[in-house]
Parts: C-alpha cells; sequence; structure tokens
C-alpha cells in the first residue's frame, strides 16, 4: 500500500474520515511491515505531526491489525542539529520500550550509536528561573494556554490536586526540559531549551510519585502530543533514576531539584478537553502495559476538562 491507500485504510478502520497524514512523513506499507520514511521532520519541534513518529507508529500499530510490524527509517545530514540529537534519543527509547513491533531500518542502525547516555556523559537539566505564577501577568501575549496554565494552580487548583491525589502545595508549572552537557551555558546545549516545558507538573500526597501533565485547549489537538509526554516521561525517569541532574537551584516556588529525585514513580497525563480523534485509551494502555514489562513505574492517563464562562468548572478521569 502507498501513502494514500494506507490513509484509507486507516479511515475504514477508524470510521474516521476527517484525518491526514502529514505531507512530510512518507508511509509504505508491504509484507505485513508498514515503513514510516523521514526527512527534515527529524528537527522539527516533536509536537507538530510532521515529528511526531511516535505518535504515527503507535496509531498505526493500534488500528491497523494487519501488519505486525513498523520500520523507521530516515535520511537527514545536519547532525549536529539539537532537534535531531533529540530525535536519535526518542528513537533509542522507542525502540528500547516497545521492540516486539518497532525497529529501525538496517541503514540507519549504526546512528543510534551517536544518542547521548545519561549514564555516562554528565549532564544537567535546566531549571526554573522564576516564580511561573507571575509569569503570565509579565507576558502580555500569553496564549490560551497560559492562561489555563495559570488557572490549574491557582483556583482550580483544588480541584486538579482531588483527581489526580496531588498534594495541595506541590502543584507548579512550566518546568523546562533544556538538556546540556556539564553546565548551563547556550554552547552546551544538548537538545533544545527554548520552548520546551512540562506545562504541569505535582507531587503525590505519599511524595512517591511524580505527576506530569501535558495541557491542550481545543483548538491545538495535535496526534504530537504522544511524542511530547513520552519524552518528558524519559527524562523525568532520568532524574529519578540519577543519570541526570538540575544544573542549578530553581528560582520557582516548588524546588524540582528537591522534589523529584526522591521519586519513584511517574503518572504522565494529557489534561484536554478531548482527544486526537486517532488517540483513544488503548493507545495510552499500550504505553501502560510496555513500560509494565519492562518494569518501569511509569502509567499514562487522560484527564478532560471543561470551561464555562472562561473558568475551568470540572475535570475527570478519563481512563
Amino acid at each position: 500500500m502507498n501513502k494514500q491507500e494506507l490513509l484509507e485504510f486507516l479511515k475504514e478502520k477508524t470510521r474516521v474520515v476527517n484525518i491526514k497524514f502529514p505531507c512530510e512523513i512518507d508511509f509504505n506499507g508491504k509484507d505485513h511491515t508498514i515503513t514510516i520514511f523521514m526527512s527534515n521532520g527529524v528537527a522539527n519541534n516533536m509536537q507538530e505531526d510532521c515529528a511526531a513518529f511516535e505518535s504515527w507508529a503507535v496509531i498505526l500499530r493500534r488500528w491497523l491489525k494487519e501488519f505486525d510490524k513498523i520500520i523507521l527509517k530516515w535520511d537527514y545530514t545536519k547532525k549536529e542539529d539539537l532537534h535531531y540529537k533529540r530525535f536519535l534519543y526518542r528513537v533509542s527509547k522507542f525502540k528500547q520500550l516497545f521492540n516486539g513491533w518497532f525497529d529501525v531500518d538496517e541503514n540507519n542502525r549504526q546512528l543510534l550509536d551517536e544518542v547521548v547516555d545519561f549514564s555516562k556523559e554528565k549532564c544537567v537539566l535546566n531549571a526554573p528561573s522564576r516564580v511561573r505564577e507571575e509569569a503570565v501577568r509579565l507576558h502580555k501575549k500569553a496564549t490560551k494556554e497560559n492562561v489555563l496554565e495559570r488557572q490549574f494552580i491557582s483556583e482550580a487548583k483544588a480541584l486538579l490536586s482531588k483527581v489526580a491525589g496531588l498534594d495541595i502545595a506541590k502543584i507548579d508549572r512550566q518546568l523546562p526540559v533544556g538538556v546540556f552537557h556539564r553546565e548551563i551555558k547556550a554552547k552546551n546545549e544538548v537538545f533544545p531549551r527554548r520552548k520546551s516545558a512540562v506545562d504541569i507538573w505535582g507531587i503525590s500526597k505519599d511524595h512517591k510519585t511524580l505527576n506530569i501533565f501535558e495541557l491542550k485547549d481545543s483548538k491545538n489537538m495535535k496526534v504530537g502530543v504522544i511524542s511530547e509526554i513520552f519524552f518528558y516521561v524519559l527524562l523525568m525517569e532520568e532524574i529519578q533514576k540519577g543519570t541526570l541532574k538540575f544544573g542549578k537551584t530553581s528560582k520557582s516556588r516548588l524546588k524540582p531539584e528537591n522534589e523529584i529525585p526522591i521519586t519513584n514513580k511517574i503518572k504522565a497525563y494529557i489534561l484536554a478537553p478531548r482527544l486526537h480523534p486517532l488517540i483513544d485509551k488503548e493507545i495510552l494502555q499500550m504505553f501502560n502495559r510496555a513500560f509494565h514489562n519492562k518494569g518501569r513505574r511509569i502509567e499514562f492517563g487522560f484527564l478532560k476538562f471543561g470551561e464555562k464562562l472562561g473558568r475551568i468548572n470540572y475535570i475527570e478521569k478519563c481512563n
């Protein structure tokens, strides 16, 4: 099957007709195997559908049972690009998690030797540089999601903590995920630092579980949300294992360098009014089963919220 034929097959299986594949990715189905081919998309922001190979891989695996193998192939020459370095890290970790059905094309496998290994290289994570409740007020062009974030850690804080089982005193927003070699300086960047952050994070009442939330408003429902939350989970797990550390003392109200390393479990939620029509509970469970089978204490979930008169009026756990 070529790309268009696979798309039509996906529409038939999902009964969702208003979907399309990103033009920057090619798909081909042959001999029970789907090949995903990427070029410049490997250097795009991972939340964009053209870069979100993890999302497309699990979607195709979930809905197209006739194919039992998915192969990722890419062609890209700018090896020093920070997005590309992050892409290689994501590929390596995704392959480890879903090695039963996901693989990398034989011509690309040697490139995974270049993946950063935090257990061998001294890398550090950025930390918040100011109290985040004030950030929305300081930024006149705050987006809808910025406003929602602030609501979730202020007037909707009690509601969120109750539904997710959080310590109400330990919820904050905008946790940066820029990675640096040894010291936080622009010249030391390993992964991109700009516009990369966990939207909301919090600690459970027993102080053992880190909860992270990827917030999306009703106009921002991309399949790339899966790739985003997967990457954030990977970095938080590195912090828990001690292979990655925070590079400086944060200036936020809640100190991630003190709170996160002592947790031993991660719950990662998509926080949104609805999911993309190709993403359902089974896709989240695919991750949960895979993590469980690997002995990793990580769980994906979906929290649905609603608004009334511009204010969050309910949050519902949907899995």
